[in-house]
């Protein structure tokens, strides 16, 4: 019973979220294009971008996920339109969220086509890290136990576009393991 009291006080605190104010950090006006933005909107990434990307640590794999038995479970490749469409789908969940336009470096990407589990780690364009303090989700609840704004997502394929339907920001618990019987064995970490 105590879970659904803080699930719901989540949903009421993040529902509070100025999302008309910017983060105090977020880039002010056009700024240099990311290499995963710049493959998803076809243009050129900067080379600041080129270079901060090969030098970080980001799951770019294109190699299937291994799963307990589990066939068709696999990561959607760097620039694939499902991946592209995943990301985008999230991104327009957290905006409000984090006070301006996020990209994300995915740590964990499981998909079958019609499901999808991500785990990532929002960044401002052109990999700036966001400063969790000037975030709107941070204003409106200071003293909420965040962890950083690590982010999960659950999604699913509905008249053939990419939804989100749930997601968390700063999660202290492993709160996917509550959709286990809904979401296909192999999707979710921990099922």
């Amino acid at each position: 019973m105590m879970r659904r009291v803080v699930i719901v006080g989540c949903v009421l605190a993040l529902s509070a979220c100025d999302r008309t104010r910017p983060s105090q950090d977020a880039p002010a006006g056009p700024s240099a294009l990311s290499v995963e933005a710049a493959i998803d909107t076809g243009q050129s990434p900067s080379p600041e971008a080129v270079s901060a990307t090969a030098s970080a640590s980001v799951d770019m794999a294109a190699t299937p996920v291994k799963s307990e038995g589990q066939d068709g479970i696999y990561t959607p490749p760097s620039g694939s339109p499902e991946r592209t469409a995943l990301m985008d789908a999230l991104r327009g969940q957290v905006e409000g969220e984090l006070g301006g336009r996020a990209e994300f470096v995915v740590k964990t990407l499981r998909s079958n086509g019609q499901w999808a589990f991500a785990e990532v780690e929002p960044q401002w364009p052109g990999g700036r890290r966001i400063n969790p303090a000037n975030t709107p989700l941070y204003r409106e609840e200071p003293d909420w136990p965040f962890d950083g704004l690590h982010t999960e997502a659950i999604y699913r394929k509905v008249n053939g576009r990419w939804q989100v339907l749930h997601h968390s920001i700063g999660a202290t618990d492993v709160w996917w393991v509550d959709h286990c019987h809904t979401v296909p064995r192999g999707i979710l970490i921990g099922c």
